[in-house]
């Protein structure tokens, strides 16, 4: 926590009345004296682990400079959090009286103070646990960092400068949502969809449901960061659903997610029979589908004039059946088909469905 505490300070003092530091003012080699931290881990931070000697601050005041540093890799480029919590406000930049100041140097480059912007989530006071707090975070490209935090003490001042703080980093890595949702259906037992690739993670969960709050919503995973299409199958026919992707990545055993896409709609096939797929023969073609449960049989119509007004209809074959071939057609003509399933009724009526979108094909 303290650690965390003296990364705001740090970058408070910097746009403050700190001028930065330059590492000349610490001892040689004192990355070696760094503490290498993980992130989601509470650390106790003390400034006066390490003494940096006498300085002159930009006020003209004499001070006695200390700091302590700590280690911590970024994988890739993403969101630093730090919480901290101490009982000292010196530790926090409320107000003018802030003695700290938090400082980060690249590995790459360990004699300049890196510039990186930070953001202010909370700062405050507790009184009902009568301790101070803070959160802060800013955004980092991958690589290994050290976070020194630097103390001045004058006892002018009049404040200690053995206080302590506690604080933790967190990670997320940054990474879009994906984009370019497309849903399509070409079934009434499920739907597909695609969506653009997102660069760096390790997969992604799809949402989908029937309501659109999402309420009754179930998911489909891709485990793989370079698929970028599912197929969900299962679902119930003729009817609309409502679908979202999310990517995620898994760092340091933590899975990481990205936010929610748009929203995309998709509306399954009504629950009917559709050409599969259809080829030609000698005088006739061969038509394809598949199963449709729960049907008595099928009819296929086909003719050469694509409103069907000189069709021909047969019968296809009971309710398991999933192919037709028709033959003694005219060599080289093309022909519109359509099929369609049926069920007998209670009252021994048969009910047709409405014909499949029509295929063409033309003998040989």
């Amino acid at each position: 926590m303290k650690k965390f505490l003296s990364i705001v300070m740090s970058i408070v003092m910097l746009l403050s009345i700190t001028a930065g530091v330059d590492l000349s003012a610490y001892a040689s080699g004192w990355g070696d004296k760094a503490e290498k931290i993980q992130f989601n881990t509470i650390y106790t931070a003390e400034p006066s682990t390490l003494d940096a000697g006498e300085h002159i601050n930009d006020m003209g005041v004499t001070i006695d400079r200390y700091f302590d540093a700590f280690q911590f890799n970024v994988p890739i480029k993403g969101t630093v959090t730090l919480n901290m919590e101490a009982e000292s406000k010196y530790y926090f930049p409320l107000d003018y009286e802030s003695r700290i100041e938090y400082i980060i140097y690249n590995s790459k480059d360990m004699d300049n103070e890196l510039d990186v912007d930070y953001r202010i989530l909370t700062a405050g006071f507790s009184s009902a646990r009568d301790i101070y707090y803070g959160k802060y975070e800013w955004t980092l490209p991958a690589g290994t960092y050290y976070l020194v935090l630097q103390y001045d003490y004058n006892s002018f001042w009049g404040f200690d400068q053995e206080g302590i703080c506690e604080f933790s980093l967190s990670y997320k890595p940054n990474f879009s949502r994906p984009s370019n949702i497309k849903t399509s259906s070409n079934s009434y037992s499920g739907f597909t969809v695609n969506w653009s690739k997102v660069a760096n993670v390790d997969g992604y969960l799809i949402k989908y449901a029937t309501k659109s709050d999402f309420s009754n919503a179930a998911y489909a995973k891709v485990a793989n960061g370079k698929t970028t299409s599912k197929t969900i199958n299962g679902r119930a026919a003729n009817t609309k659903y409502y679908v979202k992707v999310q990517a995620y990545k898994k760092v340091n055993g933590v899975t990481y997610k990205s936010k929610w896409s748009e929203t995309k709609t998709v509306k399954t096939l009504e629950k009917k029979a559709y050409i599969k797929s259809i080829s030609s023969r000698a005088n006739g073609f061969t038509v394809k589908w598949d199963k449709v449960n729960g049907k008595l049989g099928y009819q296929i119509r086909y003719a050469t004039k694509p409103d069907f007004s000189n069709a021909a209809i047969i019968y296809a074959g009971n309710g398991n059946a999933t192919s037709k071939t028709i033959t003694g057609r005219a060599a080289r003509k093309k022909y519109y088909v359509q099929i369609r399933s049926y069920v007998k009724q209670s009252n021994g009526n048969y009910k047709f469905d409405a014909w499949s979108p029509t295929k063409t094909v033309t003998t040989k």
